[in-house]
Parts: structure tokens; C-alpha cells; sequence
């Protein structure tokens, strides 16, 4: 049988859960004091671990041109989420399942992506006064032509991991951290579509009064894109005083990236991927004087 957590101790004699104490009554401290419940700690026992392959490109400017771009090929493990949250991902609580055994939460951290990319650059287009083509122009015609630059930012990666949880509780044992049930296959799906991203049939409640084999980080999510552009015009007014107005388009394409999906093996939903991570489109104008 488990070693229970918080103290879960079966009656003299027995294992069977039926036969358990309220769980109030096998709390360690319950024979001291029956009025103290469950006690948050705090321990240095979190761990992590990170190794990567990390390369970058880089275009000083050039003509108006400037860029650098980032790719990293890593893996991060670690045993604790912590208590800072993990937005838009489906990961594994800040407690352990078995607070005797917290190694059982090594695995992929929650924002553990395998492939990592980025690209950050701008160019002001070499047309208008005191740029390559149209020194020469009149105040007017550089309204118009002159001035314009552009700039864009990507970001892409693979998907994050998510951790699938058993909601039914059958350990009885793991008072505030979430369940996970037993592997019994991969849980991955061929050609995975968004009705259908895990396999149920790969994972089952573990046996009452005992954890879950299944271990954190065991699936991964669909992956990320995002592009990001912007648009500016300069125009000169007195001297050397000029006014930059300036479109910015956040998710420029309007594209979706969606997020984990549900992983709770009781859910009558289980499996589908309903929705998404990050902001639909966005567009801002903004205006600043320089002087």
C-alpha cells in the first residue's frame, strides 16, 4: 500500500480505504490539537534544471536596416510549479501529489518548449529628406513618400506540456494537490485535431486508496505563433523638430493559437481543445511630437 501524506494512516490491521478514519482524524497533529486542519509549508525542496542549444543572429543597422533573430533548442525539467501561476497552460499545481515523494513531479516544466524562435528587426525605407532617395524633395512631396519605416516582431514555439489529473480523488491521501490517474498508453493521437487531441483510452483511475502512475508534463499542447507589425510616418515640421505617427498591429494575422485541452479524465469534455491563449488582433494608432 502508498505511504499515505498528511498523515492518512488506514486502521490497525487493515488497508482498505473503506475501512479509513475520517481524513480530519488521521491528521498528524489531530491527537494534539483535533481542531488544526491542513498546515501550509514552505521547504526548499523545488529543483530545475535547464540545457539548450542557443544561437543568434544579428543585422547591426545597415542602411536602415537592423535585426536579430533567436533560436534555442532546449529542455527544462524541474519537481514544483510554484506559486506564481501558469496562465493559459494546464500544468501541475504548486503541491505535490504525495508530499512524501515530491520527486514523483519531476518532469517538463510547464513553459518547457523544445523549439523556441524569435525575430525582432525594423527598416526605414530610404526614400525622403535626409534619407538616401529625396534629399532633395520638397516639404510636400515628403509628406507624402517620405518617412515611412516599418518594423516587425515574431515569436514562435512548440507546444507546452500539460498534465493530465484524475478529478474522482481515489488516493484519498492528496488533500489539496491534484490527482493524476494511471498510463496504461501514450495518450498521444495521430494526426491530433482540435475534437480530439488525446487518447482516453491510455489512462485510468488508479486503485482506491493509491496514486496515479502518470507522470507531469506527459502531453504537449498545440504550439504558439504571433507576428506583430508596425507602420510609421515622419514628418518634419520646424528645424529640427518632426512629428512620428505610427500604427501598431499586435497579432497582425488575427491568428488563433489555441490552448490545452481538457485533461481531467472524469470530464465528460476530456480530450477537446474549446480555447485559445493570447489576444485576437489589435490595432492602436499613436502620435509624439519630438522638439
Amino acid at each position: 500500500m502508498v505511504t499515505p501524506v498528511d498523515g492518512n494512516q488506514p486502521l490497525p490491521g487493515t488497508g482498505d480505504p473503506d475501512t479509513w478514519l475520517p481524513v480530519q482524524e488521521r491528521r498528524p497533529l489531530y491527537p494534539f490539537n483535533p481542531d488544526i486542519t491542513s498546515i501550509s509549508t514552505t521547504a526548499s525542496r523545488g529543483r530545475a534544471n535547464y540545457n539548450a542549444l542557443q544561437t543568434t543572429f544579428k543585422q547591426r543597422l545597415w542602411q536602415g536596416l537592423d535585426f536579430v533573430a533567436n533560436y534555442a533548442y532546449g529542455k527544462t525539467l524541474s519537481n514544483n510549479l510554484g506559486y506564481y501561476g501558469s496562465g493559459g497552460v494546464a500544468a501541475e499545481g504548486a503541491y505535490p501529489m504525495n508530499s512524501y515523494d515530491i520527486e514523483a513531479n519531476y518532469g517538463p516544466a510547464f513553459f518547457d518548449a523544445r523549439h523556441v524562435f524569435s525575430l525582432a528587426g525594423s527598416y526605414d525605407l530610404p526614400f525622403g529628406r535626409e534619407r538616401a532617395f529625396g534629399s532633395t524633395w520638397n516639404r510636400a512631396i515628403d509628406a507624402v513618400a517620405g518617412g515611412w519605416a516599418a518594423s516587425v516582431a515574431v515569436t514562435a514555439h512548440t507546444g507546452f506540456p500539460f498534465t493530465v489529473i484524475d478529478g474522482s480523488r481515489p488516493s484519498l491521501q492528496a488533500s489539496r494537490a491534484s490527482e493524476r490517474p494511471n498510463r496504461i498508453g501514450s495518450g498521444e493521437v495521430d494526426n491530433p485535431t482540435l475534437e480530439r487531441w488525446i487518447d482516453r483510452s491510455a489512462f485510468e483511475s488508479a486503485p482506491d486508496g493509491q496514486f496515479g502512475d502518470a507522470g507531469v508534463g506527459i502531453l504537449r499542447a498545440p504550439g504558439y505563433w504571433n507576428v506583430d507589425l508596425s507602420i510609421s510616418k515622419r514628418l518634419l515640421t520646424m528645424g529640427q523638430q518632426y512629428i512620428v505617427i505610427r500604427g501598431e498591429m499586435f497579432n497582425v494575422l488575427n491568428h488563433p493559437n489555441m490552448g490545452p485541452p481538457d485533461r481531467n479524465i472524469q470530464s465528460t469534455t476530456f480530450g477537446p481543445i474549446t480555447g485559445t491563449v493570447g489576444d485576437p488582433r489589435i490595432v492602436q494608432l499613436v502620435a509624439k511630437y519630438y522638439f
